[in-house]
């Protein structure tokens, strides 16, 4: 059976400076396990994994070296965090390329042990100006017991340059699910300790088929 799912949701964007301002957005993205990239691509008439088609995903959107895997990258990344590879699946939250067209502001790699526990996520940010930096975030370990609504919930300092309207001198504030039935991502920015900015990624997962992959094609034309 196949991992790989899409998700259909909602993004919202919420802003306080320099005015308020609140934007909302029917989106679909894709969950793509790394291991089944090949797979996809004989099953999945109009996907393709490092060929051209009317969906595809390749390496070179994304982190590391485009003559390696996605996979191998993802690895490089960990190993260069001082981490050993956990050796589990590796799922790739985001947006497929279409018709040639790709517009990405952020990626989610979530990585599992061979236990089949989450251990970190990297969250992959580009700007306009082809630029992107990863964020290399660790996952919660909470007693079995306790109630666990985010499985990453942590802050990190800004490092890659993504709005006119934002200095540098902010911090991300994670909020992130795992991607199950539904899959949730927060990210709060912060400066001088006030949220200026707010975005929050949901919606409901199915299963990755020639026909849900074409209904999303009708359904959201103009997601690139």
């Amino acid at each position: 059976m196949v991992k790989s799912a899409i998700y259909r949701g909602t993004l919202v964007h919420s802003r306080s400076v320099p005015k308020e301002h609140i934007f909302r957005y029917r989106v679909c993205f894709y969950l793509i396990d790394l291991d089944e990239a090949s797979k996809l691509d004989n099953e999945i008439r109009l996907f393709s994994h490092e060929k051209r088609n009317v969906t595809s995903l390749r390496a070179s959107d994304h982190l590391g070296d485009n003559n390696l895997s996605l996979r191998k990258n993802v690895e490089s990344l960990i190993q260069q965090n001082g981490v050993t590879p956990p050796g589990g699946r590796i799922e790739l939250l985001t947006n497929l390329r279409v018709l040639g067209y790709l517009f990405n502001p952020i990626s989610f790699f979530y990585i599992y042990n061979l236990h089949d526990e989450l251990t970190h996520v990297i969250a992959e940010v580009h700007n306009t100006f082809g630029e992107r930096w990863s964020y290399f975030l660790t996952a919660r370990k909470k007693p079995e017991q306790e109630k666990q609504r985010h499985h990453v919930e942590t802050t990190v300092s800004k490092q890659l340059h993504v709005s006119p309207f934002f200095s540098m001198k902010q911090n991300y504030s994670f909020s992130l699910s795992l991607p199950a039935k539904t899959v949730y991502a927060r990210i709060d920015v912060q400066e001088e300790g006030e949220k200026v900015f707010g975005s929050v990624l949901a919606g409901k997962r199915e299963p990755l088929t020639s026909t849900s992959l074409l209904h999303s094609l009708l359904s959201y034309p103009l997601m690139p």
